[in-house]
């Protein structure tokens, strides 16, 4: 809960708060997903706003997470009839290292995978004559999609085990008892979704932006998918540092031993065996389809990894203490050291590498953050546009309609042009910007509007929050504007800038009670007036070193 809240989680609560506004996806907001997961947030907006709701959010997907295990932890004991494979693929899969913090991160995927497995759950248990039970195991796999299309890729796996009853001689009950019940619950969701995008005129948008919106921006980053870079040492301790770390290598030995535990679990029960099969090939085939190897996207495969690889481990130690019962010889020695030692050795390793990931987590890292929801809370009335640059969760609306971290990768394919950040800023006289320096590593601006930022925007009172304004620095009669890093935003003197936002501005200058002139308008050392969006030119009437003319509350 103390962890720094990722930019995805942020978004993911800013739509859900933008939805609670009365603010509609594809028309209102640029938004490539369906609703369904906002949906599931956007009531809690109902109670005062403040820090707080994010950390009950963060309450409710690890309360998802717990419900997945829970899930997982029936499935496989359904399947292996044997309570320590059932527990050991949770044990892996609650500390793989790979997925450690996207499980209870604020985002659609672990709700898209529990409700997934869920169905998959009531798929197989059902008896060949349990309407109810296919009707149950299509709803939750049509939920499941609405939530997030990322699990259309097992769509092969699920068709295979919805196959394995059937038999041309009982094909009209297999028809009228299973395949029926199933697509009727798979399809309630969806003709409920259309009629929702229908009644608000919104069915071309939102067909326009799932499909094309989906496509365009995962195809124009530029960056093709590497298993290689996927499984690469990526920071998984030290979210600021990579390199080869003991959690890294413990990811290794899980893949390793989830892929070798595969035949065993057809061995074990053919009818889930091939279906991990279709699940593990299409997985992989569809991660391919995106071109950055996003963590998240690795959720629903190491699930069945952890499955697989609870298989191998158990099949070891059966298998040595099978060897125990021999005599104490050579070979005893040599089969013990290669059937025993490795996955006891994993265990104490997954254990030791859990921790090392907790400690790091466990330090509080989402106070900044948490002081900016405050702030922004206190001093910015609901009615203003918000643009955040630095993943801090804002209860305000954006003012820019295309506001994803990776905006400037896509935008400029889009037909017709969509409009720029600093086009945006204007048309809704945003008022208020959130930058943090670290947090550039998360967005990728165009340089025209972050500079646009930069020159036109300076710090306030308020943490990481900035208004409109300008600075400029003079020598002798001649000035330099400098941006908000307080650096020269240009090579040049100038005696004139431009204001883009309307609105009351206060002016004060070093030394103090100096006098400038704009536009003819005379202003004194912490006089304020309004000023309209316009170019203005200075006149200087007294030896000042530097004035800032800046939005004021």
């Amino acid at each position: 809960m103390v962890r720094f809240f990722d930019p995805d989680e942020t978004a993911n609560a800013n739509w859900a708060y933008l939805i609670s506004q009365g603010l509609l996806p594809y028309r209102d907001f640029f938004y490539y997903y369906t609703p369904l997961f906002h949906w599931l947030f956007a009531p809690f907006f109902l109670l005062p706003e403040g820090p707080y709701l994010i950390i009950i959010f963060r309450i409710i997907a690890w309360s998802i997470y717990v419900a997945l295990m829970y899930t997982l932890y029936k499935i496989v004991y359904t399947i292996s009839q044997d309570r320590l494979t059932a527990l050991l693929s949770c044990f892996i899969f609650i500390v793989f290292p790979m997925t450690f913090d996207k499980v209870i991160e604020i985002r659609p995927d672990i709700l898209m995978t529990s409700l997934f497995f869920i169905g998959v759950y009531a798929l197989y248990t059902a008896k060949k004559v349990q309407s109810q039970q296919f009707f149950i195991s299509g709803l939750c796999i049509a939920v499941s999609c609405l939530v997030f299309m990322k699990m259309i890729f097992a769509f092969p796996a699920l068709l295979y085990l919805l196959l394995w009853n059937f038999s041309i001689k009982h094909a009209s009950v297999w028809i009228q008892k299973q395949i029926v019940p199933f697509c009727f619950g798979f399809f309630i969701p969806f003709v409920l979704f259309m009629l929702y995008l229908y009644s608000h005129s919104i069915l071309y948008l939102a067909l326009d932006d799932i499909v094309r919106g989906s496509i365009i921006t995962n195809m124009s980053s530029g960056i093709y998918f590497s298993l290689l870079d996927a499984l690469r040492p990526w920071p998984i301790v030290y979210l600021s540092k990579g390199g080869i770390t003991l959690p890294w290598i413990v990811q290794i030995g899980i893949w390793i031993f989830g892929f070798l535990g595969i035949p065993i679990v057809i061995l074990r029960n053919r009818r889930f065996g091939l279906f991990i099969v279709l699940f593990v090939l299409f997985a992989i085939l569809f991660l391919f389809i995106f071109r950055r190897p996003f963590v998240q996207y690795f959720i629903p495969l190491s699930i069945i990894v952890s499955v697989s690889g609870a298989y191998m481990l158990v099949w070891c130690f059966r298998f040595f203490h099978h060897m125990c019962m021999e005599k104490l010889t050579p070979l005893f020695f040599i089969k013990a050291t290669i059937f025993y030692i490795p996955p006891i050795t994993l265990i104490s390793l997954l254990l030791t590498s859990y921790f090392m990931q907790y400690r790091e987590r466990a330090v509080p890292t989402n106070g900044e953050q948490l002081e900016v929801l405050r702030l922004v809370h206190e001093h910015i009335p609901k009615n203003e546009t918000v643009v955040d640059l630095a993943g801090s969760y804002l209860y305000r609306t954006s003012g820019f309609l295309y506001h994803v971290a990776s905006y400037a990768t896509y935008i400029d394919v889009f037909d017709p042009k969509a409009e720029t950040l600093t086009q945006s800023l204007e048309r809704n006289q945003t008022k208020y910007v959130v930058l943090d320096q670290k947090a550039y590593i998360f967005w990728t601006p165009k340089p025209d509007d972050i500079q646009f930022i930069f020159t036109h925007y300076l710090p306030s009172p308020w943490f990481k929050i900035y208004t409109p304004g300008v600075k400029f620095v003079c020598n002798r009669g001649s000035c330099i504007q400098y941006n908000l890093h307080n650096q020269p935003a240009f090579d040049y003197p100038s005696d004139s800038f431009s204001l883009h936002i309307k609105g009351n501005y206060i002016f004060t200058t070093e030394p103090k009670g100096q006098i400038v002139r704009f536009n003819g308008i005379q202003m004194a050392d912490g006089e304020e007036k309004e000023f309209l969006p316009a170019s203005y030119r200075l006149t200087l009437f007294s030896p000042v070193r530097s004035f800032i003319l800046q939005f004021s509350k």
